[in-house]
């Protein structure tokens, strides 16, 4: 199964996240809309709960375990993240440096083959782990067993 290193733009709710600053109450029920249809009355009734009280790491936790159970968190840390970006006043690149979340998901069969993974970066930590969560249920979606790596 090959790993697509992707640098693409994303539709959708991956996209809002992907632009999302913090996650939001309405952001974190869209994600269960998406992943929940038609409604788990018990996962949604639960996730309602934690957006109330505003634990959207929680939220972001439990649509992972819950849609997912065979996928774990195998890296979330902040790290520096370099950017490439065209200099307007120059024909050249220029990098930027950037603290960001990585959340790395990987398969839990025990395998640690490097194309059973997918990884999200975001300057959210909650965001990081709904958008790698969000690419699972695209990758499931397509079937086609390709896993996706957005750096």
């Amino acid at each position: 199964m090959p790993t697509l290193f992707v640098d693409r733009p994303t539709t959708g709710l991956l996209a809002r996240v992907e632009a999302a600053g913090e996650p939001t109450a309405e952001l974190m029920r869209d994600a269960i809309d998406t992943l929940c249809a038609p409604p788990e009355l018990p996962t949604a009734a639960r996730a309602e709960r934690c957006i109330e009280a505003g634990a959207y790491l929680e939220v972001a936790f439990l649509l992972l375990e819950r849609f997912h159970p065979d996928w774990d968190v195998d890296r979330l840390r902040r790290e520096t993240v370099y950017d490439t970006v065209p200099d307007r006043r120059t024909s050249l690149s220029r990098v930027i440096a950037r603290e960001a979340w990585t959340c790395r998901l990987r398969l839990r069969s025990g395998d640690l083959d490097p194309t059973h993974q997918v990884e999200a970066v975001h300057r959210d930590r909650t965001l990081a782990i709904l958008a790698a969560t969000l690419m699972l249920g695209e990758i499931a979606a397509n079937r086609r067993g390709d896993l996706v790596v957005v750096r």
